[in-house]
């Protein structure tokens, strides 16, 4: 199949964001919104036609590309580049055992225009070269590495007109191996992978099935796998679990409060929701979790009891399978 590329248009009706098929491969020297028919930036559009809070992100004239001559650098997908501060691991005595930092997946930093290099998959690999440093530091400083990846999902509903399933599982194996070169080597027993679909306040009726590409993301050389499960789109989908065999030494962390609804989840339902997952998974292979990110979604106060009755739901739910 030819490669997708950006055009980063919305239809609110059906919350879905579209990319356009390309033609075909890049010739050398020529940008992929070259080959989009209409508009190809965020600017081009209608105010409010693009998905809020994202549009300064996906403008090209700020975007930087990776390169390798610079490892001191990191290369953030805003186009900034900033120097590398080295993460450090501060424990406060008898509150946490370890600490977590966030990083990004190739396949999502090489949203970013390519401007560069002569394709897109090029381009994906180009990242995973300059990511792996980035991961490799926050490792060595004795912190679990959290890759947060929405593109794996979320890509299926920006493509305009809808492949098939066939290509697009092809399309995301590429990101998906760009992945485990940059992980290579490392300690990904404290890797965790993040999967969501976009988090954004919409209706999500065009999300892709987890069934779909559950076994892509167990793909990954991870030790955990984070998921929303709390969510009124994607909660039925623990069942999944009954038909997937979770690899030896591998755990999840499905979300059981939400980002979604500024209803503070019960905690006998978050109990529940754990208790499910144990049920398929075991006991000992679950870890209690948000669908996503709170900040910045919900009001700190309402994110803040959300995290406590997770506390309560999990205290519970261990009492009885334990």
């Amino acid at each position: 199949m030819g490669l997708l590329v950006p055009a980063r248009q919305r239809t609110l009706a059906h919350g879905r964001r579209h990319l356009h098929a390309g033609a075909g491969p890049l010739e050398p020297g020529q940008r992929a919104a070259d080959q989009l028919p209409g508009p190809s930036r965020l600017d081009d559009l209608p105010r409010g036609l693009h998905r809020p809070g994202v549009g300064h992100r996906y403008r090209q004239e700020r975007h930087r590309l990776p390169h390798h001559d610079r490892p001191d650098r990191l290369h953030r997908a805003r186009g900034r580049t900033h120097r590398r501060r080295q993460p450090q691991a501060r424990r406060r005595s008898g509150r946490c055992r370890e600490r977590l930092h966030h990083g990004a997946l190739p396949g999502s930093a090489a949203r970013v225009a390519n401007e560069y290099y002569a394709t897109d998959e090029e381009h994906i690999w180009a990242w995973a070269d300059a990511l792996r440093e980035e991961y490799r530091i926050i490792l060595d400083a004795g912190l679990v590495l959290q890759i947060d990846d929405p593109s794996i999902a979320e890509n299926w509903d920006q493509i305009n007109p809808e492949p098939s399933l066939e290509d697009y599982r092809a399309f995301t194996r590429i990101r998906v191996e760009a992945l485990n070169h940059a992980l290579e080597g490392l300690d990904t027993s404290r890797v965790r992978f993040h999967l969501c679909w976009g988090s954004w306040h919409g209706p999500h009726t065009t999300d892709i099935e987890l069934r779909h590409i559950v076994d892509l993301m167990l793909d990954i050389d991870a030790g955990a796998y984070s998921f929303e499960a709390a969510n009124a789109r994607h909660e039925h989908e623990w069942t999944v679990w009954q038909d997937v065999t979770l690899p030896d030494g591998k755990v999840i962390v499905p979300g059981v409060v939400g980002h979604a609804t500024n209803v503070v989840e019960h905690p006998d339902l978050v109990a529940q929701r754990i208790e499910r997952f144990a049920s398929v998974v075991g006991r000992e292979r679950v870890i209690a979790g948000t669908d996503c990110g709170l900040g910045g979604r919900i009001h700190p106060q309402i994110a803040a009891a959300k995290l406590e009755s997770l506390g309560e739901g999990a205290r519970r739910a261990s009492a009885k399978l334990f």
